[in-house]
């Protein structure tokens, strides 16, 4: 093996089902194979041996025969609160969170990347990776633990529709456009409007859903298969809250997805219990069984337009579809039928690919210097080639008012959503009651959706402002919050009539702990 001292610079699409890592270099982006020669590694890992891990698609195997042992999807939990007790995984006879999964699946990926590249394993490794849009800064601070945990240095995070966005960019020789991005991956869904010019990209608006995509498809199926049994074995039908039976059911009904992007049947064969079923399934019914699946990527597509049209962006001339479920013959079909998207010009552009593609070439510019006007501190201005890539905020950012006459408190938004980044707002409030002699800031984030409830917002952080003298009711109260592309919320409250300012710093980064360390050590070491 040729040792090298460099520091190897790649771009990770760390996705729900697979994962795949590139590299990029004077001619684009390339996928680096794994070293079971497959261009994507399942988002898998097992343990079989005490604290040895498997990950890949020997994890993914063992599945059905040590369903105990296994752990996937764990994309879909990345952005959960760490004291929450459903983001908790326990495999192995051990509770990991899923930022430790994850990591082991970076591991795997960076391993065999630099096994292929000809890389000593003790070499440098620094990584872009890719998260969806409308990822929570509790998701994305977890994705950069994960990284840490795996012994890599993150030189940024990139929305995946972005990603994909710079890699169809790169491989075209057109004129600037403006191209919806529509990612429908194994668990998560995108939609996206980016500007695309010569050496920019632009993110216009975006939305999505962590827990929707292909693996949604697959369980429509999986209950398509379970009625069929009962049917034919009445009471003898499999259970999907049986973890063995629900992945031989997955399995299943993956399989008969994929044959259905080709062909308008496919038989169904699945035995249990010593009895056995092979009914045909129709492309007809599949779509039938998941319209309404398909129907919700359509309304949050068509909110992403209505937002990009709102901010003066209209009618974009491409449509880019990116993600393995993409295949599925429904979806071009149904976008090819709203009404915004007449005159489009639709590609599939490597759909298993370019998102993996798009953060190796964004991990080359900021390796290079350049670097993404989203992720960099307000006022910074990027060097290098002049290439940009900008961003803007998934999650609306506001405060917590309470009402003078009721007490009762709600939300108002400073930061809408679809804000280019980085910002900065300002707005007055004012004081509610005479001899005030305090202030109780908190800033919160939107869950799911916008909401004025409280409860239904993530809370980032809160803090008591003193006030050097009591203030009559009415008293007015300067709020300015800047957020760059890092997610750090800075907050300045200033008494207008004494001129103090109280400041408040959110970094939703929470660094990795020593115990996560060494826990983890052995472990990384061991994967396989």
């Amino acid at each position: 093996m040729q040792e090298m001292t460099d520091a190897a610079v790649f771009g990770i699409d760390l996705g729900t089902t697979n994962s795949a890592i590139a590299i990029a270099d004077a001619n684009g982006a390339r996928i680096v194979p794994n070293q079971e020669n497959g261009s994507t590694t399942p988002s898998v890992v097992a343990f079989r041996q005490g604290d040895k891990p498997v990950v890949g698609v020997a994890a993914r195997n063992l599945a059905v025969a040590l369903p105990d042992a296994v752990a996937q999807h764990v994309k879909r939990r990345i952005g959960m609160e760490s004291t929450d007790q459903a983001a908790r995984i326990a495999i192995g006879g051990e509770s990991y969170l899923p930022e430790e999964i994850s990591a082991l699946v970076i591991r795997k990926l960076v391993n065999d990347a630099l096994e292929r590249e000809r890389h000593s394993p003790s070499t440098q490794v620094k990584v872009v990776i890719t998260v969806p849009a409308y990822f929570t800064s509790m998701g994305k601070n977890n994705t950069r633990n994960a990284a840490k945990l795996a012994g890599v240095e993150v030189l940024d995070l990139v929305h995946e529709p972005v990603a994909a966005a710079i890699a169809y960019g790169d491989a075209r020789a057109q004129a600037p456009q403006t191209a919806l991005v529509y990612d429908l991956g194994g668990g998560t869904f995108d939609a996206t409007v980016v500007e695309i010019g010569e050496n920019t990209f632009r993110t216009i608006a975006t939305d999505g859903d962590r827990l929707l995509g292909g693996h949604d498809w697959d369980l429509a199926i999986a209950r398509w298969i379970v009625q069929q049994f009962e049917d034919a074995h009445p009471g003898a039908a499999p259970n999907l809250d049986d973890l063995s039976q629900k992945y031989r059911l997955l399995e299943a009904a993956e399989t008969a997805k994929m044959a259905l992007t080709e062909i308008d049947d496919t038989t169904v064969a699945f035995h249990h219990g010593g009895k056995s079923i092979s009914p045909d399934l129709t492309r007809d019914t599949f779509e039938m069984l998941t319209d309404h699946l398909l129907e919700e990527t359509i309304s949050r597509t068509e909110a992403v337009l209505q937002a990009a049209a709102g901010k003066g962006v209209h009618a974009p001339q491409t449509v880019v579809l990116v993600g393995g479920s993409t295949y599925m013959p429904a979806i071009m079909r149904r976008l090819k039928a709203m009404p915004e998207l007449t005159g489009c010009e639709f590609k599939r552009h490597e759909p298993d690919f370019a998102i993996a593609k798009g953060a190796a070439l964004y991990a080359q510019m900021v390796a290079s210097g350049v670097q993404s006007v989203g992720a960099a501190a307000p006022g910074a201005v990027p060097s290098g080639s002049g290439r940009l890539v900008t961003q803007v905020n998934a999650k609306a950012i506001g405060v917590v008012l309470e009402d003078r006459d009721t007490n009762e408190k709600h939300v108002q938004y400073l930061i809408g959503r679809n804000t280019e980044l980085p910002t900065e707002v300002e707005e007055t409030f004012y004081t509610i009651k005479d001899n005030q002699s305090s202030v109780l800031v908190e800033v919160v984030e939107e869950r799911q959706e916008p909401s004025a409830v409280v409860r239904e917002n993530l809370m980032l952080n809160g803090g008591v402002f003193r006030l050097p003298a009591p203030l009559p009711d009415m008293s007015p109260l300067k709020y300015r919050l800047s957020l760059d592309g890092a997610g750090i919320v800075h907050v300045f409250v200033t008494d207008l009539k004494s001129g103090k300012t109280w400041e408040m710093k959110i970094d939703r980064y929470r660094d990795v702990t020593n115990d996560q360390l060494m826990r983890l050590r052995p472990v990384m070491e061991n994967v396989t």
